[in-house]
């Protein structure tokens, strides 16, 4: 039996395990099992963007404020206008998928039903990560003028948390949004629980992100030193970033600037087998795909109860959710549950549990297809 054919719109490179931390790349690979996959590149339009950096530069210069030329209405336009030629070309497709694309979708024309996905809105970002402070009035204005008409444009819109999804229908009272989470951007995972042993003399905890700061780096510097203060050993492996130079001096970390998940795959996970628990003390985050990827080893997770993450971690099931930035609040958790083997097994089998579960991609395409299904036959 012939599979339907749908268009994967994206500005962001499929065949890339690092755009978008890999999970256009999962989400690809996923579909192309299920649907005959036609690639449409969305336009990057770098000139554009290349002068919209230097208004933005001087408008900076001029008010203090930020003018997010990116998602403005006028790149908008541009690629929905090229999309919109491009699609004309594109016969008997079931859907349109456009992952984080909410900006190419808001002026495209097409007959063919759209399906958007993502794991935020831009419009809640503003003022909550660190980047996206002094945004112009005009600004968050357009990024809600065009999140509204693509929103309303598509047939199906979900995203990977329901904290987003809420933000939505309160901003926008728009009804055709659900939550579907997102899976592990692994290429080969685990089948059964990895077992994890538990030495008396040495916990090892994993911090893996790209954006130092905004993940809470320094925070879990301070997570291992009152491990330490408490009489137990700490191993921190450290990866994707890198602390200063007077923190690498230390025995105790182990940092991995860069891992490349294809070609660095056994190394990577190999991190993951050895913890025995994740840590991350962010300052803010959506649905961090780290985290299901923790759960795929057995890992139990401590992070910061902030953004998406309560919609991935239960606390004191498969992991421990903190309200305060007190490290030694972060550091009793983990020494308490390590030094409890029955508690942090339980703990490791519904990590575990959690992904074999919920946050794989397996998943992900079965929840999809019963969205699209309804929506689309409705």
């Amino acid at each position: 039996m012939a599979r339907e054919t749908i268009v994967f719109l994206s500005s962001k490179n499929p065949t890339s395990i690092t755009d978008w931390s890999g999970i256009p790349y999962f989400m690809y690979q996923t579909l192309c099992k299920h649907y005959q996959v036609i690639y449409l590149a969305s336009p990057e339009l770098k000139y554009a963007k290349l002068m919209g950096y230097y208004f933005n530069i001087v408008i900076n210069k001029l008010v203090g404020k930020k003018y997010l030329f990116d998602y403005g209405v006028i790149l908008s336009c541009i690629c929905g206008l090229i999309n919109t030629l491009a699609l004309r070309k594109v016969k008997n497709a079931r859907f349109v998928f456009c992952p984080a694309g909410l900006s190419e979708v808001a002026f495209l024309k097409t007959k063919i039903p759209i399906v958007t996905c993502g794991d935020c809105s831009m419009l809640q970002l503003i003022d909550y990560y660190p980047s996206l402070q002094h945004v112009l009035i005009i600004s968050k204005w357009e990024i809600a003028w065009i999140e509204r008409r693509a929103l309303k444009k598509a047939t199906f819109n979900f995203f990977s948390s329901r904290w987003t999804t809420d933000f939505i229908l309160d901003q926008y009272r728009i009804r055709n949004t659900c939550s579907i989470p997102f899976g592990a951007n692994l290429t080969n995972p685990p089948t059964t629980l990895p077992l994890k042993e538990l030495p008396s003399n040495e916990c090892t905890i994993l911090f893996v992100g790209v954006d130092w700061i905004r993940k809470g780096g320094d925070f879990a510097l301070k997570i291992r030193a009152a491990i330490q203060h408490l009489g137990l050993n700490c191993k921190l492996v450290i990866i994707g970033s890198s602390p200063g130079q007077s923190e690498l001096s230390d025995e105790g970390i182990e940092v991995y600037r860069k891992i490349d998940k294809i070609v660095d795959r056994a190394m990577y996970e190999q991190k993951f087998k050895e913890a025995h628990f994740m840590i991350l003390p962010t300052l803010a985050d959506c649905t961090p795909i780290v985290i299901s990827e923790a759960f795929a080893f057995g890992l139990p997770v401590v992070a910061a109860d902030t953004g998406g993450i309560s919609t991935m971690i239960e606390d004191g099931v498969n992991g421990f959710l903190l309200q305060e930035r007190v490290p030694m609040d972060h550091a009793k958790v983990i020494v308490e549950t390590f030094k409890n083997p029955e508690r942090y097994h339980a703990m490791s089998e519904a990590s575990f549990k959690s992904f074999k579960t919920t946050f794989n991609w397996g998943n992900w395409m079965d929840k999809v297809n019963d969205q699209v299904k309804q929506k689309l036959e409705a």
